[in-house]
């Protein structure tokens, strides 16, 4: 899944030499993981827990696009077409 968003171990390499300094992170990177903090941090734990349960089962039973897939159907499906494609 790492590989879909762009992660490689250089990338995580890269972040660690920073050492505590801002990191410029791709904007569709940025977007997407801006989304989905946003999307957590209005849930309670529990639900934030289920939520990360079946994306790993997704992970482990389908692969990481599949997985992406249903990051994203979670994050931008209850936004609407004309708002996901905006």
């Amino acid at each position: 899944m790492s590989l879909l968003l762009g992660v490689v171990p250089s990338s995580v390499y890269r972040w660690e030499a920073k050492a505590g300094k801002p990191i410029r992170l791709d904007p569709g990177n940025l977007r997407l993981l801006t989304a989905l903090t946003g999307f957590i941090s209005h849930k309670p734990p529990e639900v934030v827990a289920e939520w990360g349960a079946s994306i790993t089962a997704a992970l482990v039973t389908r692969g990481g696009l599949f997985a992406l897939f249903k990051a994203l159907e979670a994050v931008f499906g209850a936004l609407g077409d004309e708002t996901f494609c905006a």
